[in-house]
């Protein structure tokens, strides 16, 4: 299929081995406050939430005494919120899982995931450009350091180095074990997950510029996101140890993408119209003064302390954008204003819309 202007194969399974790590990673409260909480504000996505969040219970109830048998794993599901920006990072698991594959786990192999894990946590890319399997212990310190990574996250990543050969089957074994148990209840998001499939087929080009940019040799592989449900991710063939992998938050849920590639142009083009003509502060605090209240032009000129031609435009301009109302009332020889309530309404859940998925 064609996704934002690369041809790609749509995964019809998730990675049940990605979705465990996020599972045993992210913690009830973090997950509560990061995706339940914002993303059940849309009426569309309660449901499919509450199937999801029963879900990764179950997953949870039978993949934990696993992890929890090897305390000593523990950190390397940890996700560490001290960025200070509000953004949560991916644990060490979680970015060892984007890279993961079937292949059997030698020496070459573990060198691989490291090395991907390293050059995945580069912040601007430069380093994955150029990208090599023959690199040095100081040149990989260099590259973790340069990321924006916390400096927690950052000092794990390198602690891992000494005992790759040990420590990252070990964390595999615990990943592959749970993966069994994501794939066993996979039943109860099934047709949500199918739902998404299709909604992400619908999209066409729907334009994403991470991905756009990005010469891929091969079509990438796109795999939809289950806990991480604004979530894309794509796995590219690439010269760096057999691959390369972004996560693409495309910012909103892809069933609200959908619904707005669905609106009409007409009223695309009225409300991009409307948003301009509130470009200009003035009227936005003409709709302020009215919020409840019934006014002349020259009330409202005297309250803005502008003339009543210069009122008079703005006025104008509000009319021909409905975001208030004209009226003569009975037995009066004046017109006088009001807010459009419902016309604002309707342009601010779109403006939610956009909020709730920043």
């Amino acid at each position: 299929m064609l996704f934002c202007g690369q041809e790609c194969i749509v995964k019809t399974a998730p990675d049940y081995v990605y979705e465990v790590a996020v599972a045993l990673s992210v913690t009830e409260e973090d997950y509560k406050n990061e995706y339940y909480e914002r993303m059940e504000r849309i009426e569309a996505l309660r449901e499919p939430l509450t199937r999801i969040t029963e879900y990764r219970h179950a997953i949870l109830r039978e993949a934990s005494p696993i992890l929890q048998a090897q305390p000593e794993l523990l950190k390397y599901f940890e996700i560490f919120n001290d960025l200070g920006n509000g953004v949560f990072e991916d644990s060490f698991a979680i970015m060892l899982a984007a890279n993961i594959g079937e292949n059997e786990l030698t020496h070459e192999e573990i060198d691989r995931l490291y090395l991907m894990t390293v050059y995945n946590s580069e912040s601007n890319g430069d380093e994955r450009e150029h990208a090599s399997p023959d690199i040095s212990f100081a040149e990989m310190t260099e590259i973790v350091l340069s990321g924006d990574l916390s400096d927690r996250l950052k000092l794990l990543i390198l602690s891992v180095y000494a005992e790759r050969y040990e420590v990252i089957p070990r964390i595999a074994a615990v990943l592959f074990e749970s993966a069994k148990i994501c794939e066993k209840y996979f039943d109860i998001v099934r047709g949500d997950f199918e739902g998404e499939l299709s909604t992400l087929e619908n999209l066409g080009d729907f334009k994403l510029s991470a991905i756009e940019m990005t010469d891929f040799e091969k079509p990438p592989e796109v795999t939809l996101s289950i806990f991480l449900y604004n979530n894309i991710r794509v796995w590219a063939s690439s010269d760096l140890c057999g691959g390369t992998n972004m996560s693409v938050r495309i910012g909103i849920h892809i069933r609200v993408a959908r619904d707005f590639m669905s609106l009409p142009e007409s009223e695309i083009r009225a409300q991009a119209s409307a948003l301009k003509a509130l470009s200009d502060p003035m009227r936005w605090k003409v709709l302020w003064l009215l919020r409840g209240k019934t006014l002349g032009q020259k009330e409202i000129a005297d309250a803005v302390e502008l003339t009543p031609p210069t009122v008079s435009h703005h006025l104008s301009t509000l009319l021909n954008e409905e975001l208030i109302r004209a009226e003569i009332p009975a037995g009066k020889r004046r017109i006088t204003y009001t807010l459009n309530s419902e016309k604002v309404r309707k342009l601010a859940e779109t403006l939610q819309k956009l909020a709730t998925y920043n």
